[in-house]
């Protein structure tokens, strides 16, 4: 994860966080149950309606950043799935305190959902740069390296000092060898000037 996904998340926040902490008023629930005609009551459904669908947007793209993010498995996604915004227990008319309670309630679990990812997020992104960190600012790498440097000085001199050993112990073989047949060839010189002589002999 990404400066980008941090962003991303602190907007979805955001929007959380302008989410209203009650869903009716008390000038609106008196003016919803206070024997207003339909009209002033459809403005106050029509608020209302706003205020969930503003909500479901959220969660939809809420959804989507985890599905973007997170592992298929995460426990986010449970945790996201609890949150409904509405009473446990059952469903209650406009204006009442259930209602109210069940969204503020849910309102801070999901804050609280996304601030411990926005945590988990910059715990990760810390630890990051210190992986991709400079080698050579780590000082492990300047403990390492002279031993290193050491190891591979003494195997090249031992490799260098073994190559020039085998070749000296080649160079000599083949020294020998070439004493050897001067030598044969001197004998057979030798042999065939003594076959010489005696046929002169007769």
């Amino acid at each position: 994860m990404n400066k980008n996904t941090l962003s991303r998340l602190q907007e979805l926040k955001n929007g959380v966080e302008k989410l209203p902490n009650i869903l009716l008023s008390e000038s609106d629930f008196n003016n919803y149950y206070g024997g207003k005609t339909e009209e002033e009551r459809a403005i106050i459904d029509n608020k209302l309606a706003k205020i969930h669908e503003e909500k479901n947007k959220l969660m939809r793209q809420i959804i989507g950043f985890f599905n973007a993010n997170l592992d298929e498995n995460s426990n986010y996604y449970t945790s996201l799935s609890r949150i409904t915004f509405r009473p446990k227990e059952g469903i209650y008319n406009v204006g009442h305190y259930k209602n109210d309670e069940a969204w503020r309630n849910d309102k801070n679990n999901l804050l609280n959902l996304l601030d411990i990812l926005e945590s988990e997020i910059k715990e990760t992104m810390k630890k990051t740069p210190e992986t991709s960190e400079n080698i050579f600012k780590s000082p492990l790498f300047w403990t390492i390296l002279p031993i290193a440097v050491g190891l591979s000085y003494f195997l090249g001199t031992y490799k260098a000092e073994f190559d020039k050993s085998e070749l000296e112990k080649e160079n000599a073989k083949l020294k020998t060898e070439l004493n050897e047949t001067k030598t044969q060839n001197s004998n057979l010189k030798k042999e065939y000037n003594n076959l010489k002589q005696k046929s002169k002999i007769k």
